[in-house]
């Protein structure tokens, strides 16, 4: 028996969630290794494993391609996340679930608990949500974990694309009335893996803590890694054209996981140790 099975492992906070576990037994199943649309597969390979714990970070997390191409959305993360919660219930295996805060619609003012009704505003969002109540629905063992803004060292995301468009010497702009908690996957897993320990099944958010608009977050990288780039600017959401509908506020409140002493740095300490370790 393993004790974890990591599926998405190739992602960013599939490759951190490796490394947290480093020293125990885990089998780890990247997408070109695991398709979570092939049920079959999916139940076979969890047979082998036949793990304690399995933590699902395998999804579609484009926004936009997942509102252009709505049926893979919902293969990956409604359809493909019911599979991997089948082949959990199958060996007894307590399931994980990474989700998202754009099952959110973000007309709050204040940042989302757990409890707050959900009301996602594009297929992302939706197809997230229906893969939460999926999973639940089949494995009772199950925790929900919603997070946001990722970014690493590894793979696309707001950070590197950032520091390559400096490197470009692009002109940058920024949306400056969109929230969220940037979170760095590092931190992210080790709360994965302390949560796990100590909570019941339940959903839980992690992020970093604290709320931060694209052009803030900008502003702190170029900060943190002492850039002077004069040519970034902030603008309003409106001036771009996006296919999905974005939630004006993301930011998440770690409510539940505070009350059982798990809880994240504030994502400007984080984003300096993340630049400190690069």
């Amino acid at each position: 028996m393993n004790d974890c099975m990591i599926i998405g492992s190739g992602g960013q906070l599939g490759k951190a969630l490796t490394l947290s576990f480093r020293g125990q037994n885990v089998a780890t199943y990247d997408r070109y290794e695991l398709d979570i649309r092939d049920r079959d597969a999916v139940i076979a390979a969890i047979r082998s494993c036949n793990p304690r714990f399995i933590i699902n970070a395998a999804a579609m997390t484009n926004v936009d391609a997942c509102e252009g191409d709505p049926d893979q959305a919902y293969a990956v993360n409604a359809s493909g996340a019911e599979n991997v919660s089948i082949g959990a219930a199958e060996t007894g295996s307590k399931l994980v679930l990474i989700s998202t805060n754009y099952v959110f619609d973000g007309s709050k003012t204040t940042a989302y608990m757990e409890s707050d009704p959900v009301n996602p505003v594009n297929v992302y969002g939706q197809s997230k949500l229906s893969g939460e109540r999926l999973c639940r629905a089949v494995v009772s063992d199950t925790w929900v974990v919603r997070t946001s803004s990722l970014y690493s060292a590894w793979k696309k995301n707001f950070v590197l694309t950032l520091l390559a468009a400096v490197k470009d010497g692009r002109h940058l702009r920024y949306v400056d009335d969109q929230f969220s908690g940037p979170t760095w996957v590092e931190d992210l897993s080790i709360g994965i893996t302390e949560l796990v320990k100590v909570a019941p099944p339940a959903t839980y958010h992690l992020s970093n803590e604290g709320s931060a608009s694209w052009y803030e977050w900008a502003v702190e990288v170029l900060s943190a890694m002492k850039i002077d780039y004069p040519k970034l600017d902030a603008v309003p959401s409106t001036s771009f054209q996006r296919p999905a509908a974005v939630p004006p506020n993301g930011v998440l409140m770690n409510n539940a996981a505070a009350k059982l002493g798990v809880e994240l740095d504030g994502w400007k300490a984080a984003l300096a140790r993340f630049v400190g370790s690069l």
